[in-house]
């Protein structure tokens, strides 16, 4: 098996429509990929570049992976080999180095005599061809290196040195506390996090433009290089991102590989580390493309837990980071230590010591109080005086923020449920065939139950292996008219022709119940939307008579007691899926802000987390997140079809979402949940739904990225 490069879906698609190539059904059986030998399976074109697998007939099928796969033509595509040997500064050949091919990941390891050789497959098309490869081996500084290749000089020997790493020492110690005069016992299970003048194991791109982690305080200096020779430099404090903006493309006169290197200096006193990663730039016409990967050996930071005794050991750390290095430990029921800088010159024998002492908290409970439990704050909008806690602000008086018993009990208007095409509605299957063909369309006939008189729809033809005839159909999807009609062939044939029977799936005009799905546990939930339309229109149209929005407001939440912050919801939604993208239309945010009565508002907070700073105002909301997608999600946006926690056209269903609070952890906060439409149209669906919200004292794994900017008056826009 061959893998092809790094396509994009537009590059893949333009390849398949140059029939450069033809798409396969593959199966996972029997512990391999095999083809697909069924007259009642096959791939259907829905356009734009996606594609489905479709079962022609009825029949059961067993549960295996399948895939589409593009198989090239041989003509289209040529092969070669890239081979090198791979030693140490001395010259002695290293074994064990893996050797992986960047954009495809295919890899292979070097012998004993440290060579290596690696195959590929190209499209004659795309040429020249630049590999990028990567040579890591444990106890080695990772390298990066590229290739260019053609059809008419397929191989390349690539040789790659690579440098032992510098010596190293280990951080050792022990988490207690004190339990009496002089008298210590350690603390089992907790944890300790090692922070390290390390930004370069983050690195997104993002089109012309690479970002790292950020150290606010440490030098970045950005090199690009033509064959060896430096040809642009930017050196900045705290500058994380490069963009290769035209002033430096202009420098880049000829096509070709460009190395793009990264070097960060991080002080701290007479201290100094310093770490740089290497990667490169393929010009080709107007076209660049950045490959820079994190292979660097140290992340930004390490976590452990301690031993049943309270001891802790961090192994293998640069000896040049000594004095650069910051440490902090948790445990549950204590409270956490501030972050301490490890003081340098402290190594003895390879080994420096820091033991960390934590103190228990101290719960102060009044009598008849009730006894909350410690790390966990919890809301399943069962309670009474939920309404009361939490600030439910609405902009109109029939769609809102409100508090439900059973939500399954409340149905969408029936006039809305003959606009909308809702996938959980019963259907009715019945026979019909098309009963006249166009040039790339056909007519199907058909009665529904319990009627005399046909009806007729229209369907999009399929020529699926390109030989001029149509073997399959797809459904229409311009009108709801049309698209009610679910069509498929009632079983495999090998052209489509007048009288071709297919099965016709259309909505039950007896059964028009669409209601709420039901609570997550319990009877209760928060959800967004009237219940007089069971929908977040406050008429039963599709078109609403005005746009709505609401907050959802919790009360102050205290997390005074908290090492870390990870907050769980779970949650379903079902909006428009016209314009559904972020900042667009039927948005739904997240916001949270520090509480502290204690402080006016507005009041800058400085919170430390992990090695990160930030600056929030206090009881000012920044937005967390956002449900909705960041693209456009891909399928068809029509005014009838749905975006759910489902999908495109899906029925919604609970789902569990994770956010990371991390900084909070020891604040008071409050949580907004913010939905709003924007407009009048396309209204007709069932809002947004919240039930079983938990914070606990849990570190969150996620990316923390807020909008640090107060929370603006949206302007309602309105589409014609």
């Amino acid at each position: 098996t061959h893998i092809i490069g790094e396509l994009s879906g537009s590059e893949l698609y333009q390849k398949i429509n140059n029939k450069e190539g033809t798409l396969h059904l593959l199966v996972f059986k029997d512990k391999k990929w095999q083809f697909v030998d069924d007259p009642h399976l096959s791939i259907v074109d829905q356009g734009g570049g996606v594609y489905a697998i479709v079962q022609n007939a009825s029949k059961t099928l067993r549960l295996y992976p399948l895939i589409i796969a593009f198989i090239p033509k041989p003509e289209v595509t040529f092969s070669g080999t890239i081979s090198g040997k791979i030693t140490d500064k001395d010259g002695n050949p290293l074994k064990g180095v893996l050797v992986t091919f960047a954009k495809t990941g295919i890899f292979t390891v070097s012998g004993s005599d440290g060579s290596y050789s690696l195959t590929y497959q190209a499209f004659k098309t795309d040429e020249p061809i630049t590999h990028v490869l990567t040579f890591k081996k444990d106890g080695y500084l990772s390298q990066t290196k590229a290739v260019e290749v053609s059809s008419s000089s397929p191989d390349a020997i690539v040789n790659a040195q690579l440098s032992k790493i510098p010596v190293t020492y280990n951080v050792k110690g022990k988490v207690y506390e004190e339990v009496g005069e002089g008298e210590v016992v350690g603390i089992p299970g907790a944890t300790v996090t090692l922070y390290l003048p390390v930004v370069l194991d983050k690195i997104d791109i993002t089109d012309t433009q690479v970002e790292t982690g950020l150290d606010q305080d440490a030098t970045y200096t950005w090199e690009i290089y033509s064959n060896g020779e430096l040809i642009d430099t930017v050196t900045e404090t705290g500058k994380n991102i490069f963009i290769l903006t035209s002033d430096i493309k202009s420098k880049m006169t000829e096509d070709g590989i460009y190395e793009l290197k990264i070097t960060v200096t991080h002080t701290m006193g007479e201290k100094i580390y310093t770490e740089s990663q290497a990667g490169i730039i393929i010009k080709k016409g107007t076209q660049y493309e950045i490959i820079l990967k994190p292979t660097g050996i140290y992340p930004s930071e390490i976590t452990l837990i301690c031993d049943g005794s309270g001891y802790y050991s961090f192994e293998g750390i640069d000896t040049s980071m000594d004095g650069l290095l910051n440490i902090k430990a948790e445990a549950a029921g204590y409270s956490p230590s501030s972050l301490m800088l490890l003081p340098s010159g402290q190594i003895q024998d390879g080994i420096q010591s820091q033991d960390i002492q934590l103190n228990k908290k101290e719960v102060e409970v009044e009598e008849g109080e009730e006894v909350v439990t410690p790390g966990l704050y919890y809301e399943d909008f069962e309670s009474e005086l939920t309404d009361q806690n939490w600030l439910l602000l609405n902009s109109s008086e029939k769609v809102g923020w409100q508090v439900i018993a059973d939500p399954e009990n409340i149905q969408v208007a029936e006039e809305i449920v003959d606009q909308i095409l809702f996938p959980d509605r019963k259907t009715i299957d019945v026979e019909g065939v098309i009963s006249d063909m166009g040039e790339l369309t056909a007519t199907v006939s058909f009665t529904k139950e319990g009627e005399a008189v046909e009806t007729q729809t229209v369907v999009y033809l399929i020529d699926v292996d390109q030989d001029g005839d149509f073997e399959n159909i797809k459904n229409n999807y311009d009108s709801y008219t049309t698209a009610q009609y679910d069509v498929t062939l009632k079983e495999s044939v090998d052209k489509i022709e007048v009288g071709t029977p297919v099965l016709v799936s259309y909505p039950d005009p007896a059964d028009k119940t669409i209601s709420l799905l039901p609570a997550y546990s319990g009877q209760y939930v928060l959800w967004y939307g009237s219940t007089e339309t069971g929908t977040i229109s406050d008429q039963p149209s599709n078109t609403s008579s005005e746009p709505n929005s609401g907050e959802a407001i919790s009360p102050v939440i205290d997390l005074t007691g908290f090492n870390y912050a990870t907050g769980i919801m779970n949650t379903w939604y079902e909006i428009e899926s016209v314009d559904v993208a972020g900042g667009q239309y039927d948005q739904m945010e997240i916001w949270i802000s520090i509480w502290e009565d204690d402080k006016e508002e507005g009041e800058p907070i400085i919170v430390q987390s992990g090695a990160q700073t930030y600056t929030f105002n206090n009881k000012q909301y920044v937005k967390l997140l956002t449900l909705n997608p960041e693209k456009e999600p891909p399928g068809m946006q029509k005014a009838f079809l749905n975006y759910s926690s489902g999908g495109v056209n899906a029925v919604p269903i609970w789902i569990t979402r994770e956010m990371n609070l991390n900084p909070f952890a020891g604040h008071k906060i409050r949580i907004k949940f913010r939905f709003y439409t924007k407009d009048k149209l396309y209204n007709g669906f069932r809002g947004w739904a919240l039930d079983d919200l938990y914070i606990k004292d849990q570190k969150s794994e996620l990316e923390f990225s807020p909008v640090f900017s107060n929370q603006a008056a949206e302007s309602i826009a309105i589409r014609d």
